[in-house]
């Protein structure tokens, strides 16, 4: 039988805050359940940050792996500057990782790739930005 693995303290790394008292157990169950099936903490964290978390054993079962690139290596793909990368993350709402962190899968290559593809037409970045916000 595989060992299980050592659980963090989830209150200690910030992933219980803000829930309702009665709905702790639950979100336990499923931080638990999500280390147990391979859910590194930095991903648990930024999941949780941006609303994703219960969804994470839908992309688990789906095969999509959201923690496969980190934003220099989605810049480096894609020949965008890190910072543009990051700038589209912060502009689509979601939490800014730290630059070595995997967070990232195929689709946010591809939305970077298309973002880099329309600099490249001579589209500033800036207005890019401004349109998404809207």
């Amino acid at each position: 039988m595989p060992e299980r693995p050592v659980l963090p303290d989830f209150e200690a790394e910030g992933l219980l805050e803000g829930i309702d008292e009665s709905r702790i157990p639950a979100r336990l169950d499923l931080l638990t359940w999500l280390v147990e099936h391979g859910v590194g903490l930095d991903a648990l964290k930024v999941e949780a940050a941006s609303g994703r978390l219960a969804l994470i054993p839908a992309d688990l079962v789906l095969g999509i792996d959201r923690n496969r690139y980190t934003p220099r290596e989605i810049a480096d793909k894609a020949d965008l500057p890190v910072e543009d990368f990051l700038r589209m993350i912060a502009v689509l709402g979601f939490p800014r990782p730290g630059l070595d962190q995997r967070s990232f899968d195929g689709a946010d290559l591809a939305a970077a790739t298309r973002l880099r593809r329309l600099e490249c037409a001579g589209i500033p970045t800036d207005k890019l930005f401004e349109v998404t916000r809207l």
